[in-house]
C-alpha cells in the first residue's frame, strides 16, 4: 500500500513537471502603451503584458485606435521568455482638395500644403481643420474627418467684398492707393476686395507717409498719425499758382511746401502772381517745427 502511495505521488509530479514545461512566458510591450493584444484572434489582455503561455506558434495582433495594426507571426518554446516590442505607426489618410477657380492655398491645421488642385497624403486619422484662402474671394474654414478612404473636398469660391474706413491725423490728406488718387481723409471705400494695398498719404506741412494695410472681408478701419514737417514753411494763397521767392530766389508756386530752412533765421517772403498786388513779409524759422502761414489773399489790381 506504501508503494503504492508513493507511485502515485511521482506521477502527479511528473505530470505537473510536464504541465509546467509545455509553457513558456510572453513578455509584450508597445509605443504607444495600453494596446489591445491578441493571440490567434483572442484578447489576452493590454500592454505592458507578461503572460505564460502554451508552447506553440501563434498570430499575434497589437491594436489601439489611430493607429496601424502591430501583426506578427510568433513562437513560443518551452520555459523560454519571448520578448516582443511593438511599435505601432499612426493610421493616416489622404485628403483631395479642388476649388473653383483653381490656386487657392490649402492649410491643413495651419500648415500650408500648396494650390489646389491638391491631394494630401499622410493625414492623420481622425479631426482636422481646413482653410482654403485666394485673394479676392471669402475664406473658407471647415472641419473634416480624416479616415481610411480617401476625402475629397470640392469648392466653389465666392467673391469677397470689403469696406474701408481711412483716416489720419490731421484730417485732409490726400489718399493714394495702388498709385491712384482716390480721395482725401475721412475716407470710406465700399466694394473692396480683399487683400493686400500700397497706401500713400500727402498733406501739406507732414511728411509723405506710405503704409502697406491688409483688407479683410467686412469692414476695416485705419488710422494714421501724420508728421510735421521740421523747418519748413507752408505757403497757400488765392489764387493759387503764385510765385515765391525766399529772399530773392524763386522756390516755386502755391501751395508750396520749402523744407530745410535753418532754424532761428529770418527770411524776406514775397508772393506774386500777374494781375494782383505782390505780397511781401518777413518770417522767423522757429528752432523746432514748422511755419504755416495763413491763407495770403492777394488783392487784385484795380479790384
Amino acid at each position: 500500500m506504501k508503494k503504492f502511495l508513493i507511485t502515485i505521488f511521482i506521477f502527479f509530479i511528473f505530470l505537473f513537471n510536464s504541465c509546467l514545461t509545455n509553457k513558456g512566458t510572453l513578455s509584450i510591450d508597445s509605443y504607444p502603451q495600453n494596446c489591445e493584444v491578441y493571440l490567434n484572434g483572442e484578447y489576452v489582455g493590454v500592454t505592458p503584458l507578461e503572460k505564460s503561455v502554451n508552447i506553440g506558434k501563434y498570430a499575434l495582433e497589437v491594436k489601439k485606435e489611430g493607429y496601424e495594426d502591430y501583426k506578427k507571426e510568433i513562437t513560443i518554446e518551452r520555459g523560454k521568455e519571448t520578448v516582443i516590442i511593438a511599435n505601432l505607426e499612426i493610421s493616416t489618410g489622404s485628403l483631395i482638395v479642388k476649388t473653383d477657380p483653381d490656386g487657392a492655398t490649402v492649410f491643413v491645421d495651419g500648415k500650408n500644403y500648396g494650390l489646389t488642385p491638391i491631394e494630401i497624403k499622410d493625414l492623420e486619422i481622425g479631426e482636422h481643420e481646413i482653410v482654403i484662402s485666394k485673394e479676392g474671394y471669402a475664406q473658407i474654414i471647415k472641419k473634416i474627418d480624416i479616415g481610411e478612404e480617401t476625402l475629397t473636398i470640392e469648392e466653389i469660391l465666392i467673391e469677397a467684398i470689403s469696406e474701408i474706413f481711412i483716416n489720419t491725423n490731421p484730417k485732409g490728406a490726400k489718399v493714394i492707393i495702388n498709385g491712384e488718387e482716390i480721395g482725401i481723409t475721412p475716407l470710406t471705400l465700399k466694394d473692396i476686395n480683399p487683400g493686400r494695398y500700397i497706401i500713400t498719404f500727402k498733406a501739406i506741412g507732414y511728411e509723405e507717409m506710405t503704409k502697406s494695410i491688409e483688407v479683410k472681408e467686412g469692414l476695416n478701419a485705419f488710422n494714421f498719425e501724420m508728421i510735421q514737417l521740421n523747418h519748413a514753411l507752408i505757403v497757400e494763397s488765392e489764387p493759387t499758382g503764385a510765385k515765391i521767392y525766399l529772399d530773392d530766389v524763386f522756390k516755386g508756386t502755391t501751395p508750396i511746401e520749402i523744407k530745410n530752412l535753418t532754424p532761428g533765421k529770418k527770411y524776406r517772403l514775397k508772393v506774386e502772381v500777374e494781375g494782383y498786388l505782390p505780397f511781401l513779409t518777413e518770417v522767423t524759422m522757429p528752432k523746432d517745427g514748422s511755419i504755416f502761414l495763413p491763407v495770403i489773399k492777394l488783392v487784385e489790381i484795380g479790384g
